[in-house]
């Protein structure tokens, strides 16, 4: 009985060998500021919560956070894609020489040595710092990438570089990228963290510095990371907020509140994000981002900054629902300007 079982199972491995031979691949891709907490703190609810929105199915997930407090949700997106025969890459070691690319869960990671210049605390897929709710520890910029075993036992996915590029000191701002080989064609993947508030001069500067300094790391030295990859994924906390574009010269100035708060009340949401969102006014004065292609937003997506945090389920019926929802009024610490 227990030889016919490990034949039956040699079989379904080779018959899922042979269909990822020929199969399309499907690649998932994450972004989630975690604002310095665990977004699970019950025990054991992380895997079983992550089924509400992590889709199954996928050959590739690659999963992107900014201010995070731990690997706990990496290590929860590990637990429950084992069961679907996927495993997390090893971006930590992935530039050394005689390591593996990837890890059996049950496998303790080891801590990364040898760290090129920039690189946070040798970990090249991940930037510390401190800042808003990390004064006494440390958070972090950085991603995950998991995939299914078989395709890298075949050879049709491979980890190529991986790197890291702060822009500001003390902080967890900048970017970190992970570069694959898939069927023959390179993948860049890029999470980043940008400067917050009105400041689209320094988020101009540390787009292009990214783009410069992630390029020369992942790949070939002194050439733009847009300019030498097949594809380049780019997502992660970039601060852009709903401004009145102004002319040439002239500073954009934050969305007055009230109509914010009138738009949202009427529904226009998305016609807010289609007139305002200054990374729109920005891609459209081919200032940053130029050429990329960003993917259209649901309907039913909400602006997600700044709202309450433990608050009850929203009645959308409800004329008072932005109140409940969001901070209309609020002052900014005074080393983000007081204002």
């Amino acid at each position: 009985l227990k030889s016919m079982e490990e034949d039956l199972n040699r079989a379904k491995r080779r018959y899922e060998q042979a269909r990822l031979e020929c199969a399309e691949l499907r690649i998932w891709v994450c972004t989630w500021n975690l604002g310095a907490v665990e977004p699970f703190p019950a025990r054991g609810t992380a895997p079983r919560m992550l089924g509400q929105f992590v889709a199954e199915g996928y050959d590739i997930y690659v999963i992107c956070v900014q201010e995070a407090a731990s690997e706990d949700l990496f290590e929860a997106m590990e637990q429950r894609l084992s069961m679907q025969g996927l495993v997390r890459l090893n971006l930590a070691e992935s530039n050394q020489q005689d390591t593996r690319a990837y890890r059996s869960p049950s496998v303790p990671r080891a801590a990364a040595t040898d760290a090129e210049d920039g690189d946070s605390d040798g970990r090249p897929d991940f930037i510390y710092g401190r800042g808003d709710g990390s004064i006494l520890s440390a958070k972090f910029t950085g991603l995950a990438i998991y995939v299914r075993e078989a395709l890298l036992l075949g050879g049709r996915v491979q980890v190529c570089r991986v790197a890291n590029q702060t822009v500001h000191m003390l902080t967890s701002k900048g970017g970190c990228g992970a570069t694959l080989l898939v069927d023959g064609q390179t993948i860049a993947f890029v999470s980043c963290h940008l400067e917050a508030a009105n400041k689209f001069e320094e988020r101009r500067a540390q787009y292009r510095e990214l783009s410069f300094g992630l390029g020369s790391k992942l790949g070939e030295t002194g050439v733009d990371l847009c300019e030498q990859f097949h594809h380049v994924i780019w997502c992660g906390d970039l601060n852009y907020r709903c401004v009145q574009g102004g002319n040439m010269g002239q500073r954009d100035q934050t969305l007055h509140g009230p109509l914010a708060v009138s738009m949202l009340q009427q529904g226009a949401h998305r016609q807010m994000c289609d007139s305002f969102d200054q990374l729109k006014i920005e891609i459209a004065r081919r200032e940053v981002f130029f050429e990329y292609h960003e993917p259209s937003m649901s309907r039913d997506f909400l602006p997600t900054y700044k709202k309450y945090e433990n608050r009850s389920p929203t009645d959308y019926r409800d004329a008072g629902w932005v109140n409940r929802v969001y901070h209309v009024q609020f002052r900014e610490p005074f080393y983000k300007g007081g204002r």
